[in-house]
C-alpha cells in the first residue's frame, strides 16, 4: 500500500527555502539537520536544500510503508547549478530503492533523456524514460462529468469531443475550452471552442521563437509538424531541398539542425526514435503546421 508522507517537523524548513527575500536568517534547532546560526543569501539555499533532503528521507525511513516519491519538472536536476543536489538525491535514494519509488515528471522529454543517458549526468541509467500514455475518450468524458456538477447549462458529450478534436486531442487545449465554458456557460460551446481556438493560435510568442531560427532549422520544424517522420531519410532531404530552394541538401543538415532543436538551449523537440521526433510544445506544433514557408 501506497501512502502519501509528509515528515514531521519540517515544515518550517521548507517554508524558509521558499521565502522570496534577498537575505533571511535561520537559527536554533532543525530537525535531524546539524545545529547552527546561519544567514545566507538567496542564492546559497541550494546548499541548505541538500541536509533538507537528506532530512526528508531520514525521516521517511521512520515509516515503515513503501512510499512513492514523485518529482515534477524532474530535468532541473540536470543542470549544472543543481549538480551537487542532484548527486544528494541520487545517493540517497540508491540506499532506499526498496521502501522509495521514483517517478519522475518533467514538460521537457528531450531533458529528461538526456539526464538519464548522458554520463556525466548524476542520475545517469537511474530510470528508464517512458511517456505517459494519451489522454482520449475516457478524459473527455470524466471532464464533462465535472462540467455537469458544476454548469447550470449542460455541456454535451458529442460537443465536448468535437472539441476535443478540434483541439487537436491536446489536453491543455481542452482545459481551456472547459474553463471558457463554465465561465460562460450562457455564449454556448460554439463559443468556448471559437475563443480557445483563437487562444491557441495567439502567435506572439510563436514569432519571436520562429524568427529566431535559422532558414534550415525552420525547415526541419515544418517537416516536423506536418509529420515527416524520418527527417534522415530521402524523402524528407527531398522537401528540404524544396522547401530551401537549395540544389542539393546531404542528412548533416538535419543532423546539425536536430541536435540544436532538441538540445538545452532551445527544447523545441524531443527525440523519440532515428530521424523522429515530436514536438514538446504542442500549440507551437500547431502554429507551425499551418505555415507554407520558412520565411
Amino acid at each position: 500500500m501506497w501512502l502519501a508522507l509528509e515528515p514531521k517537523g519540517l515544515s518550517k524548513l521548507w517554508e524558509s527555502l521558499n521565502t522570496p527575500i534577498k537575505k533571511m536568517k535561520a537559527g536554533g534547532k532543525l530537525p535531524m539537520v546539524a545545529e547552527a546560526s546561519l544567514e545566507l543569501d538567496l542564492a546559497e539555499k541550494e546548499k541548505l536544500s541538500i541536509p533538507a533532503i537528506q532530512a526528508a528521507l531520514q525521516a521517511a525511513d521512520k515509516s515503515k510503508k513503501k512510499l512513492l516519491l514523485v518529482i515534477d519538472e524532474a530535468q532541473v536536476l540536470a543542470a549544472p547549478a543543481h549538480k551537487n543536489l542532484a548527486h544528494s538525491l541520487r545517493a540517497g535514494l540508491d540506499i532506499r530503492k526498496e521502501s522509495i519509488k521514483v517517478l519522475f515528471a518533467g514538460s521537457s522529454e528531450a531533458a529528461l533523456r538526456e539526464m538519464f543517458s548522458k554520463a556525466s549526468a548524476p542520475f545517469y541509467n537511474w530510470a528508464p524514460v517512458e511517456p505517459f500514455p494519451l489522454l482520449g475518450r475516457e478524459f473527455v468524458e470524466a471532464m464533462v462529468e465535472q462540467v455537469q456538477r458544476l454548469a447550470r447549462q449542460p455541456l454535451s458529450l458529442a460537443d465536448a469531443t468535437g472539441a476535443f478534436e478540434a483541439l487537436k486531442e491536446t489536453p491543455e487545449f481542452f482545459r481551456w475550452y472547459i474553463e471558457r465554458y463554465l465561465l460562460n456557460q450562457e455564449l454556448g460551446a460554439k463559443n468556448a471552442l471559437e475563443t480557445t481556438l483563437l487562444r491557441v493560435h495567439n502567435d506572439t510568442a510563436h514569432v519571436k521563437t520562429w524568427k529566431e531560427l535559422s532558414r534550415a532549422d525552420r525547415a526541419v520544424l515544418l517537416l516536423a509538424a506536418k509529420g515527416v517522420q524520418d527527417l534522415y531519410g530521402a524523402a524528407a532531404l527531398k522537401q528540404l531541398k524544396v522547401v530551401l530552394d537549395l540544389q542539393e541538401v546531404t542528412t548533416t543538415l538535419p543532423r546539425t539542425s536536430l541536435r540544436r532543436l532538441a538540445g538545452q538551449k532551445l527544447q523545441l523537440l524531443a527525440r523519440i526514435d532515428h530521424g523522429t521526433y515530436r514536438f514538446e510544445d504542442q500549440e507551437f506544433q500547431l502554429w507551425v503546421s499551418a505555415r507554407s514557408t520558412v520565411d
